[in-house]
């Protein structure tokens, strides 16, 4: 009877894990964001996460400064 009940448990659990932190998330682009006139900062802008905020942070028309390691890495974002 106990192992039914916690097997019963973690089938629920993970079924709660899924429905609330697996959810999709918006996506930046579908957020009209207006920030003309803002200066953001974003470091580590050359991979990943960073990369992905200060690419979306231009489309909201904000003045994005990244301040990188790598000039070649730095310049591919840029453009």
């Amino acid at each position: 009877m106990m192992k039914w009940l916690l097997m019963a448990a973690i089938v629920a659990f993970v079924a709660v894990f899924r429905a609330v932190v697996m959810a999709p998330l918006p996506k930046l682009e579908n957020i009209a964001v207006d920030m003309s006139g803002k200066t953001t900062i974003v470091t580590g802008a050359t991979d990943g996460i960073g990369k992905y905020n200060a690419l979306a942070l231009v489309q909201w028309n904000a003045s994005v400064i990244l301040p990188v390691r790598n000039l070649v890495k730095g310049k591919l974002v840029k453009d």
